[in-house]
């Protein structure tokens, strides 16, 4: 899929449920939904990225619960109706810029030298298309500690489970409570 670049929609899928689940516990919390401001998602492949980014694009308004803003007020104008059903979609068009804005997902180089308090990484493993590219990616001990060290707090692995059982890269992982292979 996607020229020389790859995507896995079952990693698409769950990274949007663990994003979802994420914003749901932080609702209702100090942070609520400026907790996306700490979110970051990893992935070694543009093609990943631009699926997942329209995905976000095409379902903030439910993620955020935009389809609460009513700002219908019972006026028998029907211009001032107009305006008002304007206004309402303007704000939550701002409201989708924002959290496109703030949730930030990018390659590696991206987050090269930030850090964000949670980091979801998405390998996009796919073992008949992709393997030789990650097998690439992680012996690149650049990009592997760039991965590895951008996250203050928690650090979600989306990844085929057969593909870090042995080595080097597990090991990294177990001297470590703040990262979570899925």
């Amino acid at each position: 899929i996607g020229g020389s670049s790859y995507a896995n929609l079952s990693q698409i899928a769950v990274t949007i449920l663990l994003i979802q689940s994420i914003l749901s516990f932080y609702r209702n919390k100090t942070e609520g939904f400026s907790i996306i401001k700490e979110i970051g998602v990893i992935s070694l492949f543009n093609f990943h990225i631009q699926i997942l980014k329209r995905w976000f694009w095409d379902n903030s308004n439910k993620l955020l619960e935009l389809d609460k803003i009513n700002l219908e007020i019972e006026i028998n104008d029907k211009k001032y109706s107009e305006l008002m059903k304007s206004i309402e979609n303007i704000i939550k068009i701002k409201y989708r810029i924002w959290f496109l804005d703030n949730l930030e997902i990018g390659t590696v180089e991206k987050f090269q030298g930030r850090e964000k308090k949670i980091i979801i990484t998405n390998t996009v493993y796919n073992p008949v298309y992709t393997y030789v590219e990650n097998h690439i990616a992680f012996s690149d001990y650049k990009k592997l500690n760039v991965i590895l060290t951008r996250a203050k707090d928690y650090h979600f692995i989306i990844s085929k489970d057969f593909e870090y059982k042995t080595g080097f890269f597990i090991d990294l992982l177990s001297n470590n409570s703040k990262h979570y292979v899925y």
